[in-house]
C-alpha cells in the first residue's frame, strides 16, 4: 500500500475528532461561564425560592462566545484537514513518480537483458552459420539467395558477391535432372512444408559428391522465406553401400555354406534364419522348413539331453557339441551335430545361432572305415614286415658306414701322428734356417690336412647322428679368449685387430664349450682369411631368457671382401664355397659353414650370413645355453668404486668393448678416439678438479701414437698424473719393453678380456688408490716351462708305451725321451698286461686297436690285477669319435688323447696325471 493511501485513510477519523473536539470545548465553556458567574445554588435557590425567570440575554452572550470559540476551532481544523489532504495529494503523486521511475528501470534492465541475448544468439547463429560442416542458404520469395554461409562457398568456390542475389537453382551443382526435382522441394517450402531433395552433382575439380538438402519454410512479418540446409552423404552412401555388399556377401556365403546354419527363437524354437544346407537334407523346402519348430525335427527320446543342453546353454552363453537325430520329412531320421550361442536381438528377445552338421556322409565312412580296418591291419603288418627288414638293411649300412668311418679314421691319423712327431722332433734339434722353414711348411700342411680330416669325419657323423655334445660347466669370456688366442698370430701378422663384445652379464654357462668353440673358431678362421684390414669383433648378445636357460647370438663381423648376394644361399652347404672356380684366392674344403650349422641345430639355434660386397659380412649363430648361476659378478673390485677411466682409441668397437669391461669390474668410464682428443680431456678434467685415474691408450692411431700421448702428457703440468696403460693388438716383445721404458704401467693385448683386465687393475691398485708412486712394473714370471717342470718334478717315473705301429712307437720314444724317463714299450695288449703284472708303472700310453688283444681289453684287464688301480692309463688313438673316448673310459682309462699328438698336449696331460698320482 502507497503512503498516500495510508493516510488517506486517516482523514476522516481525524475529521470526526476535531468536531468533537469543538463541541466538548463548546459545552464546557457555557458550563463553565454559566457557574462563573451565576453559582449553580444561587440559581436554584433564587428559582426555588421566588420562582423568578432566568436571564436570558447574559445566557445568550455566553452561549455566542463559546460558539464563536467552537466555530473558529472547527475552521482551524478544517484548514489542518485541507492541509494535511493537500500534503498526501503531494505524496500520492510522489509515489506515483517513483512507481514509475523503478518500473522505467526495471523495463532498462529487462532492455539490457534481452538485447545481450539478443547479441549472444545472432553471435552463435553467425558462428554456427559460417562454420558449420553444412551448406546453409537463405532464400527469399523469388528463390534467390540472401544469406549462404562459408562451407557453401567453399564448396563451389565461388565469392559471396558472386553468389548473393542469384536464384538457388542456377548455381554450378545443380544437374539439369535435378533442378526439376529443386523446383517441387523449394515451392513446397515456400507453401509452408518441408521438404527434401538428395542429389547427385559436380565438384569444380570434377569429382562427385551426394548431399542431401533440407528446404525449410521461414517467416518473417510478412515475408515468405526458405532456409536450405545441405550435407555431404557421400562417405555415408558409400558405407551403405560397402554395408549393402557385404551383406550381400554374407547373405550368399551363408547360403552357400556347406553346413546348415539357423537362427532360432529360444521360447518357441521357431526358425527365423536359415540356409539350404539346413532344409535340404531333411527333404523340406524352405518355406516349409520355415513353419517348422525346433521341437518339430526333435525325436522324444532326446527330451532330457536337450534340457542339459538348455541349461548349459543358459549359463555359459553356448551350448554342444552335441550329436543327435532330426526327423526328416519322410520320417526318417539322420545324425546330426549341433554347436550353438545365445545371442539377443534388438528388443531383448533370445535368439540361438547354431551350426547343424549332417553327420549322413560321415557315419557311412565310419562304417566303411571299420569295415576296411582288419584289411588295413593285414596291409600294416605286411608293410610293418618289410620296414624291418629295410630298416635292419638301414642299420646295417650305417654300422657298414661307422666301421668305415673309425678305419679311414684310424688309417689317416695313425700315418699323420708320425708326420707331426717327426716334424716336431726335427725342428726341436735346431736345423738350419732354410731346413726350419720347410719343417714349418710341412707342419702347417699336416694341420691343414688334419682339419680337413675332422671336417669330413664331423659332417659324416652328424649325418650318421653319431655326434653327441657333452655337457659341462665353462665361463663364456674365458672361452671366446681361448678362441681368438689361438688365432692372435695370423690376425697380427696381417695387421688387423680382434675384438670380444660380450654382453654384461653373460658369464656362467652349461654346455658343450668345445662344439661352441670349435663353431665361433671357425667362424673368426674365414675372417681373418678373407679380411685384409680393419678389425673384427667376436660379439655376444643375449635373445631369450628363461629360468633355466638362455639364447645366445654369437657374431663375428668382419671388414673384409663381403659375398654378392647370389653366393648367400649356398654358403652353408657342404663342399660349397663363395668362389668355386679354377683361380680362386682362398682355399678351403666348403665343410666348416656345414659343420656349424650343424652345430647350432644340435645346440637349439640358428645360423646364418649377412654381407655386403666390398664392406664386409657379419656370420651369426644362436645357441641354447644352461645357466649356472653365481653369487657375486666376475672380477668386480670394491676398492675401485668410485675411480674414473679414459679410454683411447680410433677403432669405436674397441672403445665400446673396453669401456664396457671396465665398467663391469666397477670402474667409471668414458672413450675418445684420437689422442689430441684424450689431451684435451684429461687437461680439463685435471682442471676441474675431476681428473681422470687411469688411462687406456691405443698404441697405434692416425694422429698420435700410443707413445706420443704419453710424452705429451708427461710435459703438462698436472696436478694428478693418471696411472697409464698402453693397448695394443701386437705381440711383439720389444713393445712391451719400450712401453716400460716410456713410462706406461702396464701392457694389455687386444681383444682386451675381463680376466686380463682384473689382472692388470689388481696390479696397478695401488698406484690407482695413490698408496704409493706408480714405477716400472716388474714383468710377471713367464709361465714355467712343462717340460721342465715334468724333468724335475717327474724325473723318476716310470712309462709304458703300448702300440703295434713301429714307426709311432719311434716318434713317441724320440718325443718323450728328453724328459729322462725310463720307458717301455710294448707291440699289442697282451705284452702290455704281462709288463704290467711285472712292473708297477706310474703311467701308460695305450693304443686302442691292435692285434692279439686290444687297447681296451688290456686296460680292462691291468685294472683287475693288484695294486694297479691307481695307474694312469691314457688313451692315445686314432678313433676319434666320442663313442670311442666312452669306450675307453668305460673301459677304465684316465683321458684320451687323439692322434695325430700334439706334442704340447702330451706333455700337459702327462704333467696333469703324473701330479695326481703322486698327491694319491
Amino acid at each position: 500500500m502507497s503512503q498516500f493511501g495510508r493516510f488517506k485513510g486517516l482523514l476522516l477519523p481525524v475529521f470526526v475528532v476535531i468536531l468533537m473536539a469543538a463541541a466538548v470545548l463548546y459545552l464546557l465553556g457555557s458550563i463553565a461561564n454559566m457557574t462563573e458567574r451565576l453559582p449553580l445554588g444561587s440559581l436554584v435557590s433564587e428559582r426555588s425560592s421566588s420562582a423568578l425567570p432566568l436571564d436570558v440575554s447574559r445566557v445568550d452572550a455566553v452561549l455566542s462566545q463559546y460558539l464563536m470559540a467552537a466555530i473558529l476551532i472547527f475552521f482551524l481544523g478544517v484548514t489542518l484537514l485541507l492541509l494535511l489532504a493537500l500534503f498526501l495529494q503531494r505524496q500520492r503523486r510522489l509515489d506515483v513518480i517513483r512507481r514509475h521511475e523503478q518500473q522505467l528501470r526495471a523495463s532498462e534492465e529487462l532492455l539490457s537483458q534481452r538485447t545481450n541475448e539478443l547479441a549472444y544468439r545472432e553471435a552463435v547463429f553467425s558462428s554456427l552459420f559460417d562454420h558449420s560442416d553444412f551448406l546453409i542458404g537463405v532464400l527469399d520469395e523469388n528463390l534467390r539467395l540472401i544469406e549462404v554461409n562459408r562451407n557453401a562457398l567453399d564448396i563451389i568456390e565461388m565469392p559471396a558477391e558472386k553468389v548473393i542475389g542469384r536464384r538457388f537453382i542456377d548455381t554450378p551443382w545443380w544437374t539439369e535432372a535435378d533442378k526439376v526435382k529443386l523446383n517441387a522441394v523449394l515451392d513446397r517450402a515456400l507453401n509452408g512444408s518441408m521438404a527434401s531433395l538428395e542429389a547427385v552433382h559436380p565438384r569444380p575439380d570434377g569429382t562427385w559428391i551426394t548431399d542431401l538438402f533440407h528446404a525449410l519454410p521461414v517467416r518473417v512479418g510478412e515475408r515468405r522465406l526458405v532456409t536450405v540446409i545441405g550435407m555431404d552423404i557421400s562417405d555415408r552412401k558409400q558405407a551403405e553401400a560397402a554395408l549393402e555388399q557385404s551383406e550381400t556377401q554374407l547373405r550368399r556365403l551363408f547360403e552357400l555354406a556347406p553346413i546348415g546354419i539357423a537362427l532360432n527363437d529360444l521360447e518357441t524354437g521357431a526358425f527365423l534364419e536359415i540356409n539350404s544346407a539346413l532344409y535340404a537334407p531333411a527333404g523340406y523346402t524352405q518355406k516349409e522348413f520355415t513353419s517348422l519348430c525346433y521341437w518339430d525335427l526333435t525325436p522324444k527320446e532326446y527330451e532330457a539331453q536337450e534340457k542339459q543342453q538348455l541349461e548349459s546353454l543358459k549359463r555359459t552363453g553356448r551350448y554342444g557339441p552335441y550329436e543327435k537325430e532330426f526327423i526328416r520329412k519322410d520320417g526318417r531320421r539322420y545324425p546330426v551335430l549341433l554347436n550353438g550361442i545365445a545371442v539377443h536381438d534388438a528388443r531383448g528377445r533370445e535368439l540361438i545361432w547354431s551350426i547343424v552338421e549332417d553327420l549322413t556322409e560321415h557315419k557311412c565312412a565310419v562304417a566303411e572305415l571299420e569295415q576296411h580296418r582288419f584289411h588295413l591291419a593285414e596291409l600294416v603288418e605286411a608293410r610293418t614286415a618289410e620296414l624291418t627288414a629295410a630298416k635292419n638293411v638301414a642299420e646295417a649300412a650305417s654300422r657298414a658306414k661307422s666301421t668305415f668311418l673309425a678305419n679311414m679314421s684310424h688309417e689317416l691319423r695313425t700315418p699323420m701322428n708320425a708326420i707331426v712327431g717327426l716334424t716336431h722332433l726335427l725342428r726341436r734339434a735346431s736345423p738350419r734356417p732354410e731346413q726350419d722353414d720347410k719343417l714349418g711348411k710341412i707342419a702347417s700342411s699336416a694341420d691343414h690336412l688334419l682339419g680337413v680330416i675332422n671336417d669330413i669325419l664331423d659332417v659324416s657323423k652328424i649325418e650318421a647322428d653319431k655326434l653327441v655334445l657333452e655337457k659341462s660347466n665353462f665361463e663364456l669370456e674365458a672361452l671366446l679368449n681361448r678362441i681368438c688366442s689361438m688365432l692372435m698370430d695370423q690376425v697380427r701378422e696381417k695387421g688387423l685387430e680382434l675384438a670380444i663384445d660380450i654382453q654384461p652379464g653373460l658369464s656362467f654357462f652349461n654346455g658343450d664349450a668345445s662344439r661352441l668353440g670349435q663353431a665361433l673358431l671357425n667362424y673368426l678362421g674365414n675372417a681373418v682369411k678373407f679380411t685384409e684390414r680393419g678389425v673384427i669383433t667376436l660379439r655376444v648378445r643375449l635373445v631369450e631368457e628363461a629360468a633355466d636357460d638362455a639364447l645366445l647370438r654369437f657374431e663375428v663381423q668382419d671388414t673384409g671382401i663381403g659375398i654378392a648376394p647370389e653366393v648367400l644361399a649356398r654358403l652353408f652347404h657342404a663342399f660349397e664355397q663363395a668362389d668355386n672356380s679354377t683361380t680362386r684366392k682362398y682355399g678351403g674344403t666348403g665343410l666348416g659353414l656345414t659343420i656349424t650349422r650343424r652345430l647350432a641345430n644340435l645346440m637349439g639355434g640358428e645360423a646364418g650370413v649377412e654381407s655386403t660386397p666390398g664392406a664386409g659380412s657379419t656370420f651369426w649363430l644362436t645357441a641354447r645355453l644352461a645357466r649356472v648361476s653365481k653369487s657375486a659378478a666376475y672380477g668386480r673390485i670394491a676398492e675401485l668404486e668410485g675411480l674414473r677411466a679414459l679410454v683411447v682409441d680410433d677403432t669405436p668397437v674397441s672403445r665400446l668393448v673396453h669401456v664396457q669391461l671396465l665398467r663391469t669390474v666397477g670402474v667409471d668410464s668414458e672413450a675418445v678416439a684420437s689422442g689430441t682428443e684424450a689431451l684435451a680431456v684429461i687437461m680439463t678434467a685435471d682442471r676441474e678438479g675431476q681428473p681422470f685415474d687411469l688411462v687406456l691408450i691405443d698404441l697405434n692411431m692416425p694422429d698420435m701414437s700410443g707413445f706420443e700421448v704419453l710424452a705429451t702428457m708427461n710435459q703438462q703440468e698436472l696436478q694428478h698424473f693418471p696411472v697409464s696403460w698402453l693397448v695394443t693388438a701386437s705381440g711383439n716383445e720389444t713393445i712391451a719393453v719400450d712401453a716400460r721404458i716410456a713410462g706406461f704401467d702396464e701392457v694389455l693385448l687386444k681383444p682386451l678380456s675381463t680376466a686380463a683386465l682384473d689382472a692388470a687393475l689388481r696390479t696397478s691398485l695401488d698406484a690407482l688408490l695413490n698408496t704409493k708412486p706408480s714405477g716400472v712394473a716388474t714383468p710377471a714370471a713367464a709361465e714355467p716351462d712343462i717340460t721342465a717342470q715334468l724333468r724335475r718334478d717327474h724325473h723318476k717315473a716310470r712309462l709304458l708305451l703300448v702300440d703295434d705301429e713301429p714307426l709311432n712307437r719311434e716318434v713317441e720314444l724320440n718325443l718323450l725321451e728328453d724328459i729322462g724317463w725310463r720307458i717301455d714299450t710294448a707291440a699289442d695288449g697282451k705284452q702290455a698286461l704281462d709288463m704290467a703284472t711285472e712292473t708297477d708303472y706310474d703311467l701308460i700310453l695305450m693304443d686302442m686297436q691292435m692285434p692279439v688283444m686290444n687297447g681296451l681289453d688290456a686296460t680292462r684287464a691291468i685294472r683287475k690285477l693288484p695294486n694297479r688301480q691307481a695307474v694312469s692309463i691314457l688313451a692315445m688313438t686314432a678313433n676319434a669319435f666320442s663313442e670311442d673316448r666312452r669306450a675307453c673310459l668305460e673301459a677304465g682309462m684316465n683321458d684320451f688323447l687323439i692322434k695325430p699328438v700334439e706334442p704340447a698336449k702330451l706333455f700337459e696331460m702327462l704333467l696333469k696325471w703324473l701330479t695326481q698320482k703322486n698327491r694319491s
